[in-house]
């Protein structure tokens, strides 16, 4: 999941449109008017955008961003000085005279003073007697800009025990839940700069936070060790099939898999339970063979319980063909080429 593009967001439903009072609690001198906004990145590369969410009255940011601070923020072609984005992300004009300006977003390196998000420009229109808002949620308007400098970071999370297990978390960068999750989880394409890292897990201690520093082309590892609550839940993997894998019916489906404990080690035999969404319960083991696989999109669960009763769960789709199933023929053109005269 990276940091992928640079978003504008507002304070929309903190303004105050009752004139000479601004939305942040500001006097607006009559005549002028005040320009605020807050200033967002996404915290991972998802491949998908994160949720489209107005600024609230909590002033809480939006899932999947975070703020960018210390981006200079200046309005061109004007003799105003130029703010400052805060830790929130956030920047404010007062007293400006009504009109159309030019905003101005630079975010650089504090050695170098090399950019280090492609700069932004877009305009807007101050009225007077108001706190202005330039846009009230990610849906209005895409404003946004690209790392230029980037590196890559990954989380690896276990458990506090004799037995090396792996955990199942959701990683925070700057206290915002970036949606991916442990025990390995890779982040390419994030911006140079400081950030602040922990994991969560259920029925884990959340450990102390970590900070990765990001520098261009560099790579960052940060390991988790995760005291449980009381008994540990186990972690359980499926080796095969693969994950939406398809099959012939009446054909051997060989079904692998294991599970480890940090109580009891490597679990086997009546620990690890196989079911099918369409046929229910299969078999226990860390392998079967199984040719009586019904016809069908089939949900593939291992279920892990250790000694203690604790148990999770790994699962995948598998596909079901009949046997002789007619499948739609391809065709490709050869000549003439396409496009020829």
């Amino acid at each position: 999941m990276k940091i992928s593009r640079l978003y504008f967001v507002a304070l929309g439903a903190l303004i105050l449109f009752a004139a000479g009072c601004g939305g942040n609690g500001s006097v607006v001198p009559a005549g002028a008017g005040n320009l605020t906004g807050y200033i967002y990145t996404r915290s991972y590369n998802s491949g998908s955008a994160a949720r489209q969410t107005m600024r609230a009255a909590s002033a809480t940011v939006p899932d999947g961003y975070i703020p960018v601070s210390g981006a200079k923020v200046e309005l061109l072609n004007n003799n105003i000085d130029p703010v400052t984005t805060g830790s929130d992300g956030m920047f404010l004009f007062t007293n400006l005279t009504a009109g159309r300006y030019t905003v101005r977003v630079t975010k650089k390196d504090p050695v170098t003073n090399a950019d280090i998000l492609t700069p932004l420009e877009f305009q807007v229109t101050v009225s007077q007697n108001v706190t202005n808002v330039v846009n009230d949620s990610f849906a209005a308007t895409d404003i946004s800009m690209d790392p230029i400098a980037t590196g890559t970071l990954t989380v690896t999370a276990s458990v506090d025990c004799a037995v090396a297990v792996p955990v199942n978390g959701e990683v925070y960068i700057n206290d915002v839940n970036t949606f991916a999750t442990t025990p390995i989880a890779l982040f390419n394409d994030i911006g140079v700069g400081t950030y602040r890292v922990h994991v969560n897990a259920a029925g884990y201690q959340v450990p102390p936070d970590k900070d990765a520093i990001i520098t261009q082309g560099g790579s960052i590892n940060l390991a988790f060790i995760l005291a449980p609550q009381g008994n540990a839940t186990p972690f359980a993997t499926i080796a095969t099939p693969a994950d939406n894998a398809t099959v012939v019916a009446g054909n051997a489906v060989a079904l692998t898999g294991g599970a480890v404990d940090c109580e009891d080690g490597n679990l086997t035999g009546a620990a690890l339970a196989w079911t099918s969404s369409i046929d229910g319960a299969l078999g226990t083991g860390a392998a079967l063979s199984l040719t009586t696989l019904s016809i069908g999109t089939h949900t593939i669960t291992l279920k892990a319980t250790d000694s203690d009763g604790a148990f999770t769960t790994a699962s995948i789709t598998l596909n079901v063909n009949a046997a002789g199933s007619n499948t739609a023929p391809t065709a490709s053109l050869i000549a003439p080429a396409n496009g020829a005269v």
